[in-house]
């Protein structure tokens, strides 16, 4: 991998920093200045942009965590391009060049194997980690400590290491043997899956051949569905006429009563109720004529019955005063038991 240029917005010491590596003849790139030029935080600028900018991070003294921002563009043996940036935060801080949010395995085909550490070790010291370097060497510390130190002992741990890797190399590989080892099955179920992958694959050409039949089958579909739903319309319109059938049928029987019958004058909407009623009423007065009837001819009855007295006649006005004069004399019996109630209470 190899970078083709390196934007950096907003980070440490910079702002709109913008470093072009072009390709010409011998790749080697050289940056040089002065102290406290920004090699450093150019060469952390690198690093984060890889793997992401730390949470304690101390090149915001310039910019705020939330501005801080580093764009790059970098190109791997394939010919593979890659435009991203990188942004402080804890997650989606990978983007694309438009600020869209990026898988963090999209820089594999770039990086490969290399991690941070690895990438700080071999491509990112800086004064610190050469300083911290050179300690280890001197406590017979760190990877290159432990080799010099194996080696002023006589090569003891060495040959352990030798032993081990022999050991795990011949239980992943030996010569032509196929049991025991599981790098040769490894490598067949690699081959018979990489078969099965081409003959799974589908090439261009078929792939738009089989979009545009789809495409096709689509639209095709579309218009069936578009006549269903017509013939489902029609269909229920053809239900809704032959549930009306028999209505129509006595529908036409009872016109064609009625054109038979004499002619008649229109009436109002509320003739029948007016009709009943009337007729209700004439029964009712013809119940109480029956009624009164029977009670007239009862009385004529009872006065043929009747004698006649000239003696009694005689004395009708007498009978009128005396009858007069029975209320009168209730009258004052009522109010004679009021003064014999009155006179008891005041002898008491």
């Amino acid at each position: 991998m190899r970078f083709d240029r390196l934007h950096i917005p907003a980070f440490g010491p910079f702002t709109n920093l913008d470093i072009g590596f072009p390709e010409q003849g011998g790749d080697l790139q050289v940056i040089y200045g002065s102290n406290e030029a920004g090699k450093s935080s150019l060469l952390r600028a690198f690093r984060d942009l890889l793997f992401g900018i730390h949470g304690q991070s101390t090149d915001n003294f310039l910019h705020d965590y939330k501005e801080l921002r580093i764009q790059g563009e970098v190109c791997n043996r394939a010919g593979e391009k890659l435009s991203f940036q990188r942004r402080k935060g804890n997650k989606n801080t990978l983007l694309d060049a438009g600020g869209n949010p990026l898988q963090d395995t999209s820089l594999i085909p770039f990086l490969g194997s290399v991690d941070q550490a690895y990438f700080s070790t071999m491509f990112g010291l800086g004064v610190r980690e050469l300083r911290e370097g050179a300690e280890e060497l001197l406590r017979g510390q760190g990877d290159i400590g432990e080799a010099l130190f194996s080696a002023s002992m006589g090569g003891t741990p060495v040959q352990r290491v030798l032993a081990a890797l022999t050991e795990e190399s011949e239980r992943l590989f030996k010569g032509r043997a196929v049991a025991n080892v599981s790098i040769r099955p490894g490598a067949a179920k690699y081959r018979e899956f990489l078969r099965q992958s081409r003959d799974a694959a589908v090439n261009p050409e078929a792939w738009e051949k089989i979009e545009r039949e789809m495409a096709a089958a689509e639209a095709n579909k579309a218009m069936l569905e578009e006549d269903i739903l017509g013939f489902a319309r029609d269909l229920e319109w053809i239900i809704r006429c032959e549930d009306a059938l028999p209505t129509a049928g006595r529908l036409s029987e009872e016109m064609r009563k009625l054109a038979a019958l004499p002619w008649m004058p229109d009436v109002s909407s509320d003739f029948v109720e007016r009709t009943r009623a009337a007729r209700k009423a004439a029964d009712d007065a013809f119940a109480e004529v029956q009624r009164l009837t029977t009670q007239i001819a009862k009385m004529e009855t009872q006065l043929a019955s009747c004698r006649i007295s000239p003696a009694l006649l005689a004395e009708a006005d007498a009978l009128d005063r005396l009858h007069q004069d029975l209320g009168v004399q209730g009258d004052r019996k009522n109010s004679l038991i009021d003064l014999e109630t009155e006179l008891a209470g005041l002898e008491t």
